[in-house]
């Protein structure tokens, strides 16, 4: 018990209970505890259960404390009533408004955020998180798709360089840096960190070669004198900064200092300058190492990630596009074969629309007397070879028998071309 209001000296002091307890009568000489009341009823006055329902409340829990709620006026905010109380449990609204509430009861739309009239949302959550599932795995796949494709990508770019290609990158890092100077400067200062890393003893060497066309006489021994007394790095660092200031950056400084470390022997500064350049600019050589016809080269082609995914996921459609393709190369090779090959024997004589001296044995005509006459007979032919005859002769493949791969694709090892195929008779 405690004081409600202590009173004064013309007004009684006035008592209350605590939560949980009530009194008993009008005469608050003592608070007792509060009785369990069941849902749908709540805590009244001097610990009465109410029935909630009547006083158009609610109570939703079974307890000592809870007294009866008012329920929500779901027309107040323009909202449909979708299930009304019982006395154990709140209106429950719609979450669409409406303009007039006295069609709520007319086939009332359906609830865009639960699906239903009745608001349940089980069959809305089910498919989003199925959805939500299937996107998860399609990501997670393509990625670690992708992460093993840049792997490959990477693992070919490592491979050492042959010399064709280091020779066809020189030339490529020379020509690209023609009229694009942020792309010089990054060459430039990739060389210079080569250079200073790997000349060793050769720094002087290095500085004759660089500076042996300068105007200013003796210009070697000015650079000699300069920088003689710095550290290694040091030296090498003032010296190619003054070889920058004179010759700028542009494409004819950066062939100007490889052909100076092709003089002085140091091809090896070179290739590792073009293999840094490799790692760190592939957008830029790995269009030119994609030309390069090399053995290494075939091996290591240039393999985008949508072929490295239709190849991982669909192998036997892959085998058989590239059957196909193989195919159609053979046909169009053996096309361009016979096409030159007429061309060869028309200018070589063999047309014999053009050739008046010529018969269909592709010897010369003679003649000689017999008579009183004169008699025209062919010469011996010499024997034409496949190259000579061109068209005439052509020796064909046997084709093969039709081979059943493991997903059931069937392929010709050795296919039959309608070109090579005549009518036969049929027989009985």
């Amino acid at each position: 018990m405690r004081y409600a209001d202590v009173g004064s000296t013309i007004r009684n002091a006035d008592c209350s209970c605590k939560r949980g307890y009530h009194f008993e009568g009008n005469d608050q000489r003592a608070c007792v505890p509060n009785r369990e009341c069941d849902k749908g009823y709540g805590q009244g006055l001097y610990g009465q259960c109410e029935k909630c329902i009547v006083k158009n409340m609610y109570s939703d829990k079974r307890d000592t404390l809870q007294p009866c709620r008012p329920l929500t006026n779901c027309e107040k905010q323009k909202r449909c009533t979708l299930k009304k109380s019982n006395g154990t449990h709140d209106n429950r609204c719609s979450s669409y408004v409406v303009k007039d509430t006295s069609t709520c009861g007319e086939a009332a739309p359906p609830d865009p955020l639960t699906g239903n009239n009745d608001g349940s949302n089980v069959p809305i959550i089910a498919s989003c998180a199925a959805v939500g599932v299937i996107v998860l795995f399609v990501l997670l796949l393509f990625l670690i798709l992708f992460v093993l494709w840049r792997r490959k990508r990477a693992k070919m770019a490592s491979d050492p360089l042959t010399k064709e290609q280091f020779d066809t990158l020189l030339d490529r890092i020379v020509t690209r840096a023609e009229g694009d100077e942020p792309y010089s400067r990054k060459v430039i200062a990739a060389s210079f960190r080569e250079i200073e890393d790997r000349i060793d003893k050769q720094i002087w060497a290095l500085a004759q070669e660089l500076f042996r066309e300068h105007m200013q006489p003796a210009m070697y021994e000015v650079i000699v004198e300069k920088y003689k007394e710095r550290d290694h790095k040091y030296a090498v660092n003032g010296y190619l900064q003054d070889w920058r200031e004179w010759k700028g950056e542009n494409s004819e400084s950066i062939r100007h200092l490889f052909t100076c470390l092709h003089q002085i022997g140091r091809e090896d500064i070179m290739y590792e300058i073009c293999n840094k350049f490799r790692e760190s600019y592939p957008e830029v050589v790995m269009d030119a190492e994609s030309k390069l016809i090399t053995p290494v080269n075939q091996k290591q082609e240039n393999i985008t990630f949508c072929h490295y995914v239709n190849a991982t996921l669909c192998p036997c459609a892959n085998k058989k596009s590239k059957t196909y393709m193989k195919e159609k190369e053979e046909n169009n090779e053996t096309k361009d074969s016979l096409l030159l090959s007429d061309a060869k024997a028309k200018e070589a004589g063999f047309d014999n629309d053009d050739n008046d001296n010529s018969n269909n044995f592709g010897g010369d005509i003679k003649t000689i007397p017999e008579g009183d006459g004169m008699k025209t007979i062919p010469e011996e032919s010499h024997e034409m070879s496949p190259s000579e005859a061109g068209a005439i002769y052509r020796e064909r493949p046997c084709p093969s028998a039709p081979v059943i791969d493991d997903c059931g694709n069937v392929h010709v090892v050795i296919p039959m071309p309608r070109t090579m195929s005549v009518p036969v008779q049929a027989s009985s």
